[in-house]
């Protein structure tokens, strides 16, 4: 698994129990040295297993507090796909806004690179936020009709951190 250049975890499901088994032989073995007479292999097997308990508690525990950054295990999103944070963060904020919403989306300014922003309910119509993308060349105003009820935003992911604003036909 370590030597290919690219992997995912549950390739190396197959191979768990043998893991297992050897690791435990392994540690078996370990605990019978002796140094000069001496039994370090007691205190060396312990640590051993202690150690992987420490661990293992340390990796849950910051998996936990950041599941969006990669491990020594996996790159980010193979065991949570974080999505697109600032998304959800202009989500929130808008449902906190009363009324109904339209976002739309222009990806052709800025310079950061952008994940997907629009995503839309089933039921756009009783949707309280409405994504829609804005495309060169084609006319917007029967979108705005449709929308006329609705507080209509321009939102840029271009840049860091994404402009919202008010739209204004003229722009």
């Amino acid at each position: 698994m370590v030597a290919v250049v690219w992997s995912q975890p549950h390739y190396a499901a197959p191979l768990t129990a043998t893991t297992f088994f050897l690791v435990t032989q392994s540690i078996r073995h370990i605990r019978l040295w002796r140094y000069r007479g001496r039994p370090v292999g007691l205190g060396l097997s312990r640590a051993i297993v202690l150690f992987a308990v420490a661990m293992t508690v340390v990796y849950i525990v910051e998996a936990a507090r950041n599941p969006s950054l990669s491990s020594f295990v996996a790159p980010a999103g193979v065991w949570a796909n974080p999505g697109n944070q600032s998304r959800a963060k202009i989500l929130k904020q808008l449902e906190a806004i009363p009324g109904k919403h339209l976002v739309i989306v222009r990806y052709s300014t800025g310079n950061t690179e952008t994940g997907e922003w629009v995503d839309n309910h089933a039921d756009i119509d009783t949707a309280k936020v409405v994504w829609a993308r804005e495309m060169p060349g084609v006319e917007i105003e029967p979108l705005l009709k449709y929308f006329s009820s609705y507080h209509i935003w321009l939102l840029e992911p271009g840049f860091s951190p994404p402009h919202l604003t008010p739209f204004h036909k003229d722009r």
